[in-house]
């Protein structure tokens, strides 16, 4: 057997061993009465009756030693018995049948939101793993069971309890049902927290979005402009980020623009002259005019020289379809080729039909010739106006 460095080697373990002869070593290393711990196996499983004892020793047969694990524990009740040599009246009566109880009921812990609090109590003639607790909370120290208390919890094994937000400012009632390991249930005692619950100092505060600083307009001395390029009506290049938040900071200022009104027509000329106004008191504009650059060249002269093997993107400044154009002109200029072809088609099919008659007529004017003898007959071709032809 370990406790802590300590150990003490017991030859004549078999399976005759019972749970009280494990106790009986225990006594060697402190006071079984007055400490609260548990045993456990070399694999940590806990010993608890005369059946894990037996257990251990068959699983272990053959094996030269077992060792058993003995700690404190402080989750864990006191011994609700006494060892028969250790009290002789209560070992007359520990094979009566009675229901457990539960005793010295205590909520401890930190009683704040998000904090978690330990349920403890002395379970007498049965088990702590066993029993059950439920949490309530009310709102005062004096209530009544049926009325006053609303429930924060379903009955668990598990005495530990995550304080939520619904209980603050109210005091916890934990209620302890105490159970036999053969089953059997004892009757529910309450315990009350000292003081209310209170809120949380370590609460974790939502990322939320700032106030809009724009650091860089406000940091702009007295008379001193920012240039914002712009390219087909849209700012671009290194300052267009804080044009956006000047413009932001701008719509947010009730003193400029009136928060009554709900859409931009009804803003009337003289609110737009005070908008625009604020705008450009800042921000210098620079309009970008040459319709002559390249699409490469606006790219640079925007947003600096690129790397013109990789795909650049435009972030709120110029947009894809500025440059390569829309989808929807790609498609438009497709069908209109389309279109083309087919009108072309058409006319193509319209002259061989054309070519066909007059073929055909030929054809028939010969067997007629054939037929009656030679005379004079003239031919137009279908395809112009002016060229006769003449069969003699």
């Amino acid at each position: 057997m370990h406790y802590d460095d300590k150990e003490y080697i017991e030859k004549n373990f078999d399976e005759d061993t019972s749970y009280l002869d494990i106790l009986r070593l225990c006594k060697r290393f402190f006071d079984i009465y007055s400490v609260r711990f548990k045993i456990t196996d070399d694999e940590g499983l806990r010993l608890c009756d005369d059946e894990d004892i037996l257990f251990l020793t068959r699983d272990n047969t053959g094996l030269p030693e077992v060792h058993v694990n003995i700690e404190e524990d402080i989750t864990t009740s006191l011994l609700s018995f006494k060892l028969p040599e250790d009290n002789s009246s209560l070992a007359s009566t520990i094979s009566i049948s009675q229901n457990p109880e539960v005793t010295n009921l205590r909520i401890v812990g930190d009683l704040k939101v998000n904090e978690k609090v330990i349920i403890f109590g002395d379970v007498i003639g049965g088990s702590n793993e066993a029993s059950t607790i439920q949490m309530f909370i009310t709102i005062s120290t004096n209530f009544h069971v049926d009325n006053d208390l609303e429930t924060i919890s379903l009955s668990q094994t598990n005495k530990v309890f995550l304080i939520p937000l619904e209980a603050l400012s109210h005091y916890l009632v934990a209620k302890y049902t105490p159970v036999a390991e053969d089953g059997k249930i004892g009757d529910s005692v309450y315990v009350t927290s000292d003081k209310y619950v209170e809120n949380s100092t370590s609460q974790v505060k939502k990322n939320v979005r700032g106030k809009n600083l724009n650091k860089k307009v406000t940091a702009l001395k007295p008379g001193e402009k920012m240039e914002v390029t712009f390219y087909n009506n849209r700012a671009v290049g290194d300052n267009h980020t804080c044009w956006s938040r000047h413009l932001g900071k701008i719509i947010r200022d009730g003193n400029i623009c009136p928060v009554q009104v709900q859409t931009w027509r009804d803003m009337t000329p003289e609110v737009k002259d005070h908008i625009w106004g604020a705008v450009k008191d800042e921000i210098a504009e620079t309009i970008q005019s040459k319709p002559s650059l390249s699409t490469i060249e606006v790219i640079d002269k925007c947003f600096r020289p690129q790397t013109h093997s990789h795909v650049f993107g435009y972030g709120g400044g110029i947009k894809r379809n500025d440059v390569v154009g829309s989808k929807s002109t790609k498609e438009k200029e497709f069908e209109d080729i389309m279109q083309e072809k087919e009108e072309e088609n058409r006319n193509l099919k319209r002259k061989l039909d054309e070519l066909e008659d007059w073929k055909k007529n030929i054809t028939s004017r010969l067997d007629q010739l054939a037929k009656g003898g030679a005379h004079q007959s003239s031919f137009v071709s279908p395809t112009s106006n002016t060229d006769h032809h003449e069969v003699n």
